[in-house]
């Protein structure tokens, strides 16, 4: 990825994490490490918040724990195991919802 597009997507994930309801504590945080954010992710979370914006909160939370993982991969197989399980949760009450 070009630094001028890293750069651009840094920029706007910046800006939409100012405008989330996280704390200020927590927006220093991810502030600080959103520039270290892999390309395919900074593109990911800023077309997910971008689509809609009312996900912002829950898309911040989750990259902040991936964040928080520092690298480790038992941690991160871990969230992402409960994410799934909370996705399908959601997916499941949904389908009884509608039926």
């Amino acid at each position: 990825m070009a630094d001028n597009e890293h750069g651009a997507l840094v920029e706007k994930a910046n800006q939409i994490i100012d405008s989330s309801h996280l704390s200020d504590a927590d927006k220093v945080l991810l502030k600080g490490r959103v520039q270290f954010v892999t390309g395919a992710m900074l593109k990911t979370f800023v077309y997910v918040c971008e689509e809609d914006p009312f996900s912002v909160e829950a898309v911040v939370k989750s990259m902040k724990k991936k964040l928080e993982a520092q690298g480790n991969l038992v941690k991160l197989h871990e969230i992402i195991k409960q994410e799934k399980a909370e996705i399908q949760d959601l997916l499941d009450a949904h389908a009884i919802a509608s039926a």
